[in-house]
């Protein structure tokens, strides 16, 4: 096998597993109980709460208390819980020319 294609098959086989890596973007946190909750969950995670009743509500969390999850626009009581996830970060926008490849120079 040439060098050019053993370097060939290392990047494909690096970036497949980054693919596979960013599936795995949320977290299931155990509901059973609001310190379990309390436990699992931080400020500023984003998350998503499917109550009891099947109602989705997304949101970051700004506030924890002994009784619900709060975010903007949100208030969520542990009892009303039936799955808990938080979800993966939403990664901040990139300016042009700060990106992975903008820092390569095929001339050097």
């Amino acid at each position: 096998m040439s060098a050019f294609r053993r370097v060939l098959v290392a990047v494909c086989v690096a970036l497949s597993l980054f693919a596979v890596g960013g599936c795995a973007s949320k977290k299931a946190i155990d509901a059973s109980s609001p310190e379990s909750i309390i436990a699992g969950v931080n400020k500023g995670d984003n998350v998503k709460v499917t109550t009891k009743n099947d109602v989705v509500h997304k949101f970051v969390v700004t506030k924890i208390t002994n009784k619900a999850l709060y975010g903007q626009n949100a208030r969520v009581v542990y009892e009303d819980m039936a799955r808990v996830e938080i979800l993966k970060k939403e990664k901040a926008e990139k300016k042009e020319g700060e990106g992975f490849f903008s820092k390569l120079n095929p001339f050097d």
